[in-house]
């Protein structure tokens, strides 16, 4: 099996229909994670589980506050907007294949400390479970 380094890897949300980048440093936290419930009965001779639905997580980045990008503005809108969800696509490097769902914008948050590159933390949650195809 190939290893392929995690770079180059485009974040981007669909604004207007477009699929626009997201200029990030990484992406992390999304995929599946469920929990499992006992289901035993009194009369079982060991215990018994089931898996409980799964929860696709949240999208986790630092985005690079570049403020002549229009996505910029979209996304503290939309964290600002209640009621709305997005498209989100995670491109990894070395593949032609795509992550791909819909969230809410749960914060952007920028960091403008002075000494800094300016950066904003973004959090989007998982409305459902993402695609890779």
């Amino acid at each position: 099996m190939a290893r392929v380094p995690s770079t180059g890897t485009l974040f981007q949300i669909t604004m207007t229909g477009v699929p626009t980048n997201i200029p990030n440093t990484g992406v992390s936290g999304f995929g599946a994670d469920k929990t499992v419930l006992e289901a035993s009965a009194l009369e079982d001779s060991a215990k018994q589980f089931v898996d409980d639905v799964p929860d696709p997580g949240e999208i986790t980045t630092k985005v690079m506050l570049d403020h002549s990008l229009a996505v910029i503005a979209y996304l503290f809108t939309r964290a600002n907007t209640t009621g709305v969800t997005d498209t989100f696509t995670i491109s990894p490097s070395g593949t032609t294949k795509k992550f791909t769902g819909t969230g809410i914008v749960m914060s952007f948050k920028p960091d403008l400390s002075k000494g800094a590159v300016q950066m904003a933390d973004l959090k989007v949650k998982l409305t459902g479970p993402m695609t890779y195809a």
